[in-house]
């Protein structure tokens, strides 16, 4: 299997779930503008994992990245903080070399909806009583 397929099988397993999640391009690409000059135009940044969106738990949406690694492939350094950052921050990251591997995080990770929900009851009140959700 590429890693192409496992992001499109996780991908596909994580939105027919209830989630919203894509594949996040990242790189440099180059065109000509109408001008005839060239330019650059950046996709993301450097580590941005592979995958990214949001995963449902309860009524929130909580974010989610995840970097695809097959067989000894290995993280880069950006990669590496990249996941360190969201996480410190959060949000949900890790390296998934299977699906089962996000099966197993996304499983271990609903077993908090219950209290999930009343924390996003919460938020909802404070957001409505600002006016941010109109």
């Amino acid at each position: 299997m590429t890693e192409i397929e496992l992001q499109k099988q996780i991908c596909n397993y994580l939105n027919l779930n209830g989630h919203f999640v894509w594949r996040q391009n990242t790189g440099l690409a180059f065109y000509v503008n109408a001008k005839g000059k060239k330019r650059a135009f950046r996709a993301s940044f450097k580590g941005c994992s592979d995958i990214v969106g949001l995963l449902k738990l309860g009524k929130i949406g909580v974010i989610i990245c995840i970097e695809t690694k097959i067989k000894k492939n290995k993280l880069s350094d950006y990669q590496v903080k990249f996941l360190r950052e969201i996480r410190e921050k959060g949000g949900i990251a890790f390296v998934a070399r299977s699906l089962n591997n996000v099966i197993k995080v996304v499983s271990e990770l609903q077993k908090y909806d219950k209290n999930l929900s009343i924390l996003s009851k919460k938020i909802q009140n404070i957001a409505s009583a600002t006016e941010i959700l109109q």
